[in-house]
């Protein structure tokens, strides 16, 4: 009878002990299939993939700035069954938009080079291009002009006739 009952007590205890190691049992696939569902929610994180080994999340990719980097980690840390998490997420800034900008100095350029018929100015991200002629007295007041339109950059390639 005190085998049988200790048998029955071992297995019990082997049964619970297996059961518990069983919850812990997560595949890391499933771990990684639930984090990118995760992220998939959000707009700002379609360049981001998620490897899950060990139960280590490594993030990987670029996002626009920092709060979306430190929101698609947290996200992903708070996946049940991940341990830990490495951010290899980049931030890469859009690059700028430089219309309203380009707008504004084409407009100004019109006044500004008036007196100058020979000189062509073209805009671009912000910056001026300066080709045609003109005479070396009037050069500097053409330049004068332009940089007080305060554009990223001018390149002068005007030709003094």
């Amino acid at each position: 009878m005190k085998t049988k009952r200790l048998f029955s007590m071992l297995s019990l205890v082997f049964l619970l002990s297996v059961s518990f190691m069983a919850c812990d049992n997560v595949k890391d696939s499933d771990l990684e299939t639930k984090a990118m569902e995760l992220i998939a929610t959000n707009p700002d994180a379609v360049d981001v993939d998620v490897m899950v080994v060990d139960k280590v999340a490594t993030l990987s990719g670029s996002v626009e700035d920092e709060a979306t980097k430190g929101y698609i980690e947290s996200t992903v840390q708070g996946v049940k069954g991940i341990k830990s998490t490495v951010n290899n997420i980049m931030v890469i800034p859009p690059a700028p938009d430089y219309t309203e900008m380009n707008a504004t100095l084409r407009e100004a350029l019109v006044d500004a080079l008036k007196d100058n018929p020979t000189v062509v100015a073209e805009v671009r991200d912000g910056e001026i291009i300066l080709t045609g002629e003109v005479s070396e007295k009037d050069l500097p007041m053409v330049m004068e002009k332009v940089m007080a339109l305060n554009p990223l950059k001018v390149e002068n390639n005007i030709t003094i006739k």
